[in-house]
């Protein structure tokens, strides 16, 4: 069985696991996979509570999505209009997660989560629509209760492999934060060429009233 050197990192509690999801789902760029799949390592090997942080991580999910959820019913599509220019991620825009929800209902928050695009903007979306408070929370827990368990379950089951690359990062001289630090770049770094790619992309389709002109 593996055992983490305190040296590498101190045992991802329940309060470090509920501080990185809310940064995560309040919208800040930086991804709470990794610090879920620790825990669940952890967890595996004994050094940390399945409970503690399942909790937290539902917790805290939950807490930011009716952050979210409220603040869309007291400033409506501003808010959303805001949230797409600022995400850093536009795989899918306002109008299909709409389509989507229109189509499937509050259930689609299930899956959210695991959705390019959807996971931040579907809280405020659903905001902006009549669906009732607990009807939202009732689906938002059990979405989240699977996004979390899913990353920690994955951390347990894998847990002899990630210890073996924590002892590997360690052994080279870094640290689980410069693991951590490179991750969020490289997802910093993926969801900006995104952005240019689908920017790029509809510069080629819109059409320019002289084009307009022309097809006259």
């Amino acid at each position: 069985m593996w055992h983490f050197p305190v040296a590498i990192l101190p045992s991802p509690d329940a309060w470090t696991v509920f501080i990185c999801v809310l940064i995560t789902q309040l919208g800040i760029p930086i991804p709470a996979a990794p610090t879920l799949i620790l825990a669940g390592t952890m967890a595996a090997t004994g050094q940390a509570s399945y409970a503690s942080v399942f909790g937290a991580a539902v917790g805290a999910t939950l807490l930011a999505d009716s952050l979210w959820f409220f603040a869309a019913r007291a400033r409506g599509r501003r808010l959303l209009n805001c949230l797409v220019r600022l995400s850093l991620s536009l795989d899918t825009t306002v109008r299909v997660a709409r389509n989507i929800f229109e189509r499937y209902g509050a259930p689609i928050l299930t899956a959210a989560k695991f959705l390019p695009g959807l996971g931040l903007i579907s809280a405020p979306l659903l905001g902006t629509t009549a669906i009732d408070v607990g009807v939202f929370l009732l689906w938002d827990f059990v979405g989240a209760s699977l996004w979390a368990g899913a990353w920690l379950i994955g951390g347990a089951a894998f847990h002899d492999q990630i210890a073996q690359s924590v002892m590997l990062v360690r052994h080279n001289g870094g640290t689980i934060f410069d693991a951590f630090a490179a991750i969020c770049v490289a997802v910093l770094v993926y969801r900006w060429v995104r952005r240019r790619q689908f920017r790029r992309r509809l510069a080629h389709v819109c059409t320019r009233p002289r084009q307009l002109d022309e097809r006259k």
